[in-house]
Order: C-alpha cells, then sequence, then structure tokens
C-alpha cells in the first residue's frame, strides 16, 4: 500500500496523469509600462501556476487514495470474493447505485474476462496492462484509456481477489475522465482559466472549457 501511494506521489508531483492547468490571466493596468507590465505578469502566471499545481498534486493523491480505498472495500466483500457470479453482481450492483461516481464495476477471473459487471455486460480485458499488474497481487492504476465498454476516455483502480493465498480474480472500478475533469474544474478553474486532459501520447482527452 506504502509503494502504491509513493506511486501516486510520483505521478502527481511529474504530472503523469498529464493535466494542464490553464491560465489566462486579467491584465488590469494602464499607468505603468507595458514592459514592467509584462515582467509583473509572468510573475503572477508564474506564482500561481506553482501554486496550482501545488494544489492540484495534493487533490490528485488524495482522490486516488479514495479511490484505492473504494476497491479495496470491494476486494474484501465475501459476496464478491466468493467469485460466484450472482452473489458478486449483487454485491456490485448495490455499491454501484450507492456510491453513484463509477462508470462500470467489473469482477474479472484470472482470464481477465469479466464474470460479473454492474450493467450485466461481458468485458474481455486480457489486453490491459493494469490487469496484468492485479494478478500479480498488487493494487493497480490505469493510464488514461479509451473504456471498451462506452468508448468514453476513463482510468481503472483495479485490486486482485485473494483466496487461500492465490490470486483468483480482480475487481475494478471504472472512473470516467468527464467526471474527473470537473472535480478539478470547480476545485481549482475560475471563470478565466481551464483544466483540460491530455494523455501519455500528447492527445486530448478531455474538452478545453474554451473550446468551440
Amino acid at each position: 500500500m506504502a509503494k502504491l501511494i509513493n506511486n501516486i506521489r510520483m505521478r502527481a508531483k511529474l504530472l503523469s496523469f498529464m493535466l494542464i492547468i490553464g491560465l489566462v490571466p486579467i491584465i488590469v493596468s494602464s499607468v505603468i509600462s507595458y514592459t514592467r507590465t509584462s515582467v509583473v505578469l509572468h510573475e503572477f502566471v508564474d506564482q500561481t501556476q506553482n501554486l496550482v499545481e501545488d494544489q492540484v498534486q495534493s487533490f490528485l493523491v488524495s482522490w486516488s487514495e479514495e479511490r484505492i480505498q473504494d476497491v479495496k472495500t470491494l476486494a474484501g466483500i465475501a459476496r464478491i470474493n466468493s467469485m460466484d457470479p450472482e452473489s458478486a453482481k449483487a454485491a456490485i450492483d448495490q455499491y454501484y447505485k450507492e456510491w453513484g461516481i463509477y462508470e462500470t464495476i467489473f469482477l474479472t477471473g484470472t482470464n481477465k474476462i469479466s464474470i460479473a459487471t454492474n450493467d450485466g455486460s461481458t468485458l474481455d480485458l486480457s489486453s490491459r496492462v493494469y490487469m496484468d499488474e492485479a494478478l500479480t497481487g498488487k493494487s493497480a492504476i490505469s493510464d488514461i484509456l479509451i473504456s471498451k465498454a462506452t468508448g468514453n476516455p476513463i482510468m481503472v483502480f483495479a485490486e486482485p481477489i485473494n483466496k487461500d493465498g492465490k490470486v483468483v480474480g480482480v475487481i475494478g472500478i471504472v472512473v470516467p475522465v468527464t467526471q474527473f475533469q470537473e472535480l478539478l474544474s470547480k476545485a481549482f478553474v475560475g471563470e478565466t482559466s481551464d483544466a483540460y486532459l491530455i494523455n501519455q501520447e500528447g492527445f486530448l482527452v478531455s474538452a478545453p472549457r474554451f473550446s468551440d
């Protein structure tokens, strides 16, 4: 757990979630020279950017820890770690409705094929790197991905299901990027600033607020 939290802190510090905060300052100055104004504004933007980055890093760590706790809660529920499809689905449905923030909650066997999901669909997650990590017995967090179920940008938090000392499956929660972006916007973005996300390949995965 400590190693995972350290990994989250490192990701947040390096902004590996690829969060870009765009600040658009309001220029109100008619008394001092343009050169002086420019210097002051640059200093203001730099200071503000550093402050926002620090706040975002703290937010990312706290937000990720909450998601990790949720998926660990699911992994510890008897109806889920029984690996019985009907019992597991009943528990998944209960928490999906109770929490109300996840796009999908799924349970897979070691073959990486779902045996229970909140919407009853069957998911083949055999190509997902986070599944490989979870099946080694570690908590896993994905990069920003495109959902196999909805086609939306998502992040996944996955936890191994252990039984008699062996990993027998994986429970996962899927967070839509739009929900994540809305939380950031409410917390850090004012009327003249914006927050948007790009993936590790540099492609935009959420719409800028000021786009047409």
